[in-house]
């Protein structure tokens, strides 16, 4: 059965990937496409909705799937702790998932940096470098803050983005975030684990949004038919359909 879906954000890099892949695949069909400023639709005839705008349409997008009860899955960056607990509330009614990064690749760094934190322990200092295109406005990256809380989880619990002038020696708790930008990067991820005499790196490397883009109607297509709840990309990956994270 073809998911039906609204596309919110639909002028954008990530709006017009989605949109471009979904034409190609008979799984998917944009029944309605939005702008990061327009107006909801009246009536939804939609399975689900895919947000990559802003905070502020996110926002409307929340309120607007609560209403009609339509799943909701959020790719948008930059929200806030307010926006998060909207987010959580809405969960309480619809099934949502919301992610910095829907490839299938970064999550699978997500597990390995996880393991690795974990074999490494105190020994070993990490750091975390992300380098994306000239035009992306929010730094440090929402999958650099995803990848400071899974180190956080391991101990590393202070996430340093500014060690410019006399900052001190480094303290075993930080991690750094260091953010580059430039040229037409889709998207670079390394976690750095540091020791002495030697030194291991993880990196994710997208050279194509599009990997975004499939993600993200996969997660839509998972979504639709769920039970309410903060359903993670991870979580509907590896177990699929009914697993929730709350």
């Amino acid at each position: 059965m073809t998911c039906r879906i609204l596309l919110s954000g639909a002028t954008g890099a990530m709006g017009r990937a989605i949109a471009g892949l979904a034409g190609t695949d008979p799984d998917f069909e944009i029944t309605v496409s939005i702008s990061r400023s327009s107006s909801l639709p009246e009536f939804p005839r939609v399975d689900a909705l895919i947000d990559f705008s802003t905070p502020e349409q996110t926002r409307r997008c929340l309120e607007w799937c609560r209403v009609h009860e339509i799943p909701l899955v959020i790719g948008t960056t930059g929200l806030d702790d307010q926006d998060h607990r909207a987010v959580r509330e809405a969960a309480g009614v619809i099934p949502v998932c919301v992610e910095a990064n829907f490839s299938v690749g970064v999550h699978l760094l997500y597990g390995l940096v996880e393991h690795a934190a974990g074999v490494l322990g105190d020994d070993f200092d990490a750091e975390v470098l992300e380098i994306h295109h000239r035009r992306k406005v929010d730094a440090p990256s929402g999958t650099a803050l995803s990848l400071a809380d899974i180190l956080a989880r391991t101990g590393k619990t202070t996430a340093v983005t500014d060690r410019a002038g006399h900052s001190g020696a480094r303290k075993p708790e930080e991690v750094s975030l260091a953010s580059l930008r430039g040229g037409d990067v889709a998207g670079e991820h390394t976690v750095f684990f540091l020791g002495d005499g030697e030194r291991i790196e993880l990196s994710h490397r997208a050279s194509s949004r599009e990997i975004f883009a499939r993600g993200a109607l996969r997660a839509a297509g998972m979504l639709a038919g769920q039970e309410s709840g903060l359903h993670g990309f991870s979580d509907l990956l590896l177990t699929g359909p009914g697993h929730r994270r709350d």
